[in-house]
């Protein structure tokens, strides 16, 4: 009698997990629920606020050692988060005395020049005024470990540049690529993320200089602004028949004789 209680308690359980596998198969074969985008129902979704972007903010690659994309992270990361313009071109060597010329002829709001010197120690020159820096390759690589060592140097030489030519020389944060450094090598043991005080003094700067990033906001907004681009969606179409109908109750207001109003 015991044995047969086990045996039917047994196949009670593989009924049990035979209708469970039955269900998780169908639960896994039906098709998945769309999940909208975040705000869309009551927003409309994020659009870009038209010509908000403005200026260019070029990169002159000069020297030859490195390929571009061991040396660009830095500055496509600055562009993809903040939303300014950033070029990077290949180009020629400039001077101090030709930089704001050959900023006129690529068509730079700020730019920064990488080249190599070897005859020449300086390793950063920057003019805030003209809006330009000059990183000299050769001086600021010379005693880098290796290719990998010198391309990280580059990289935070060409963030930091960037930083000062728009007007953000320094940081309240110790340890970061915008303190103070002695001589190359102490690049080394710095972050390569730029510090968010200086990002934000960048930032103010390059508004002042007519630089802007690209500005977005809602759908909602854009239409209550009166300057939204037609729907694409139901969502959007749902927004802009409500912030365009005439109200069931409108305001009315009559003439006063006495106000003349």
């Amino acid at each position: 009698m015991k044995m047969k209680t086990v045996f039917l308690a047994a196949c009670a359980l593989m009924s049990v997990a035979a209708f469970a596998a039955d269900d998780m198969s169908a639960t896994t074969n039906a098709p998945a629920k769309v999940k909208l985008p975040r705000g869309m129902r009551r927003y409309g979704g994020i659009i870009q606020v038209p010509n908000s972007q403005k200026g260019t903010i070029v990169i002159v690659n000069a020297q030859k050692k490195l390929p571009l994309d061991k040396i660009r992270a830095g500055m496509d990361e600055f562009a993809q988060a903040q939303k300014f313009n950033v070029k990077f071109v290949d180009g020629d060597a400039t001077t101090p005395e030709k930089a704001s010329a050959d900023m006129v002829k690529i068509g730079a709001d700020v730019a920064v020049f990488i080249q190599e010197n070897p005859e020449s120690s300086i390793t950063l020159l920057n003019a805030p005024e003209q809006r330009w820096t000059i990183l000299n390759y050769s001086a600021i690589t010379a005693d880098a470990r290796n290719d990998v060592f010198a391309a990280a140097r580059i990289r935070k030489e060409l963030t930091r540049g960037f930083l000062c030519a728009a007007g953000a020389m320094n940081s309240q944060y110790q340890g970061s690529m915008m303190a103070a450094i002695k001589e190359p090598k102490d690049l080394d043991k710095m972050l390569e993320d730029p510090p968010i005080d200086a990002i934000q003094r960048a930032i103010d700067s390059l508004r002042v200089y007519g630089v802007t990033p690209q500005e977005v906001t809602t759908y909602k907004k854009a239409c209550q602004e009166g300057w939204a681009p037609n729907p694409t969606n139901e969502w959007q179409q749902a927004i802009w028949d409500e912030t365009r109908q005439i109200p069931a109750k409108p305001i009315k207001i009559e003439f006063d004789k006495a106000k003349g109003k």
